[in-house]
């Protein structure tokens, strides 16, 4: 079967064009269907020219022969002035190629010709949410959907229109809902379970998320969407290492691919290695208007000072990347404007995890260690792998002397950071205040081994002062087992 190359493009970071989606032989009805719609003085011996020239260029399009292939298509068009299947043929080639404007021209003429064919306009679709003219592929893939209930290359792509325009809660559950039950059907190519943990991701479930998109790579282990999604859940995660690994696989799998290295960016500027990031993004700043402002934010993290980022904040007051620098470097000086500058930040860009867990960690500063406990454990619902809640949590928890759960908190972060020091103290003292005494006396010695004296000295003192009347009351049987 010859290929009907689709080239619908799938955004959420990053850009990949599909494999070739389905198949097309021009056949029995179409030539019967063309035959009945060509001009009347086109004779049956151009009629059969036509076709045979469409399945020639279908031949040398399976093939990889590209421009021998738009050779044929054009042949057919020659011969036949408005030949749909042709046009959208061409249309692919060009995309293909990143001749975006001569697709789109190819894309609209076929549709023009043949207005309720959808295949042409999934792919016009696609091919907007590429320019990113959202508002334009929207309407052009509501119209598909409303045609074909069951465009399944429409999906991935209204799932970025809705996420790039800001689309409403309850629209993206109602989107959501009919992503759940198209992944419920069998054949259901991997994109769209990557178009799912999409809207999962933004709705804060990373959990749902996560399986998701390990659905989609048991379907495609290599599949471009799904491990874009995947990069954006470890970043959010805040596992930096994670997102630079996959965001590597990504850059080596298409090195000229700009929205691929701008994940590679955050995620190395994530994990602090920030001339990194810069010099990954300072060769394109100047084309692509999405690095330029990921290099501008990276920039301003590097800034200490609060004063210049103020006087910036008086003429841009809603701006989420100088709230959010204002609200981490105010932390410690000026809690309090932290905490206002945290919580503005998070309502200018709710879905950045990082806004929150500064709030949580202004209110740790400030001793509001209940409001601080009770919202780190809601980031903890929906963020469970992140090691910077897990670890504030912790903290929060102990300050209120709930060891218990204070013990669960450590007991992940010293499991996740095993050469921990500070992860290990916490943990023993916890035990210790439990009557946990060989626990705790273990977890004593596990931080006298990590820690540094030039660090942990007072620590240290405390702990070397405490172990032999903690090894009596283990002798003496004291304590819980």
């Amino acid at each position: 079967m010859r290929p009907f190359v689709f080239s619908a493009t799938f955004l959420f970071i990053a850009a990949f064009i599909t494999a070739p989606f389905g198949s097309y032989v021009y056949g029995q009805e179409d030539e019967e269907e063309f035959t009945q719609t060509a001009p009347a003085d086109l004779s049956q011996d151009d009629t059969e020219k036509a076709i045979k020239a469409f399945n020639a260029g279908q031949d040398a399009h399976e093939a990889g022969e590209l421009d021998k292939a738009l050779e044929h298509y054009r042949e057919a068009i020659r011969l036949f002035p408005e030949f749909p299947e042709a046009e959208y043929q061409i249309g692919s080639i060009y995309e293909s190629r990143g001749d975006l404007a001569s697709a789109e021209q190819a894309y609209r003429l076929a549709i023009e010709y043949k207005p309720d064919w959808t295949l042409p306009m999934a792919a016009l679709g696609g091919l907007l949410v590429t320019k990113g003219e959202y508002q334009a592929a929207g309407a052009v893939l509501r119209k598909t959907l409303d045609l074909d209930g069951m465009c399944i290359p429409c999906y991935p792509a209204m799932t970025e229109v809705l996420l790039k325009t800001g689309a409403a809660p309850e629209v993206l559950a109602s989107h959501l809902q009919k992503l759940t039950i198209l992944t419920s059907k069998a054949k259901i190519p991997a994109s769209i379970w990557a178009a799912k943990a999409a809207v999962e991701r933004e709705s804060g479930d990373l959990a749902a998320a996560s399986e998701s998109i390990r659905r989609a790579l048991l379907l495609d282990e290599d599949d471009g969407p799904s491990l874009a999604q995947l990069v954006e859940i470890r970043i959010a995660s805040g596992d930096a290492e994670g997102a630079s690994a996959i965001a590597k696989r990504l850059v080596e799998a298409d090195p000229a691919s700009v929205p691929a290295k701008i994940q590679l960016a955050r995620a190395e500027h994530l994990a602090g290695r920030t001339p990194q990031a810069v010099s990954l993004l300072e060769p394109f700043a100047g084309t692509s208007k999405a690095a330029a402002e990921l290099l501008a934010s990276i920039k301003l993290d590097s800034e200490s000072d609060p004063g210049p980022l103020e006087a910036m904040l008086a003429e841009k007051p809603d701006d989420p990347g100088l709230l959010g620098r204002l609200c981490e470097i105010t932390r410690r000086s000026a809690p309090e404007k932290s905490l206002d500058y945290c919580l503005r930040a998070s309502k200018a860009e709710p879905t950045n995890i990082k806004h929150a867990i500064g709030y949580a960690g202004a209110l740790l500063q400030l001793d509001r260690n209940p409001e601080a406990a009770a919202l780190l454990t809601r980031l903890k619902q929906n963020y469970p792998d992140n090691f910077t809640v897990r670890t504030n949590l912790a903290f929060a928890l102990f300050k209120l002397e709930r060891f218990d759960d204070a013990c669960v908190e450590y007991e992940w972060v010293t499991s996740k950071e095993p050469e921990l020091a500070a992860g290990f103290y916490f943990l023993a003292i916890c035990f210790d205040r439990l009557e946990r005494y060989v626990d705790a006396m273990a977890n004593y010695q596990r931080f006298l081994r990590l820690a540094d004296s030039g660090n942990f000295a007072d620590e240290i003192s405390r702990v070397e002062l405490r172990l032999p009347i903690l090894e009596k009351q283990i002798k003496e049987g004291k304590g819980k087992n």
